[in-house]
């Protein structure tokens, strides 16, 4: 009975130990899935499973904000646009990849528009293990500025 125990033990802690697969290979891989699941203009509900509980409601709340015609949203330009739909307007690549520590790693993403006048923009993908998943916590350090606009939006007085 005992060995039986030790031995569930051990298994539960393998697996915890390998949840997240930290490899680079796996870890590209996964960067390009998350990449398809940044939103442009809109807020997918399938997004959800592929962020951070915080991450995504913090973009709920932007993607949701009243419409104002006096304001521009400038924040609806900080995502790419491969949103997960059947046509994309970009094409994301992984350039490198950089784990930061066993739980945080940052993805550095081309995105080549599909408009030949324009340049790749390079992009940061901020990656997070969630309950062995590795998960979008940030993107472009915007998710500090998504915060500031809603601050500053709820103080405004709307008409």
């Amino acid at each position: 009975m005992t060995r039986k125990i030790i031995f569930t033990l051990l298994a539960v802690v393998l697996l915890t130990l390998t949840a997240c697969t930290n490899d680079e290979e796996h870890l590209k891989q996964r960067a390009n899935e998350l990449c398809a699941y940044i939103p442009d203009h809109e807020l997918l509900e399938r997004s959800r499973d592929y962020m951070t509980s915080d991450f995504y409601a913090v973009l709920d709340t932007m993607f949701h904000l009243p419409y104002n015609e006096d304001v521009l949203h400038e924040w609806e330009f900080w995502f790419v646009a491969t949103d997960g739909t059947p046509v994309a307007r970009c094409a994301s690549e992984i350039v490198s990849i950089e784990q930061t520590d066993d739980s945080h790693s940052i993805a550095r993403v081309l995105v080549h528009p599909e408009d030949a006048d324009y340049e790749a923009d390079e992009h940061r993908l901020y990656m997070e293990c969630v309950n062995g998943e590795w998960l979008i916590v940030d993107y472009d350090e915007h998710k500090a500025d998504a915060g500031r606009y809603i601050a500053i939006w709820r103080t405004q007085t709307w008409k």
